[in-house]
């Protein structure tokens, strides 16, 4: 099912961190589900949908944050 993927690359794309968002939560989310256990794979799945160009410098280091560094 290509829909949980899609939907962590379009959280990745626009994540928005702050309390009142639950971007993180959902991305914390959908890389369990789908088994992801490196920022590189994260970012392989973004850039099947988006430009790496297009995920905030941020967003990476949130992904290190929740998988570690790669």
């Amino acid at each position: 099912d290509a829909l949980p993927i899609y939907l962590l690359a379009m959280k990745c794309a626009a994540m928005r961190l702050g309390e009142e968002f639950h971007d993180l939560d959902d991305v914390r989310y959908l890389l369990r589900y789908l088994n992801i256990s490196s920022v590189c794979e994260a970012v392989d799945v973004v850039t099947q949908y988006f430009d790496e160009s297009q995920m905030l410098p941020e967003t990476k280091l949130a992904l290190e944050e929740i998988l570690g560094r790669d």
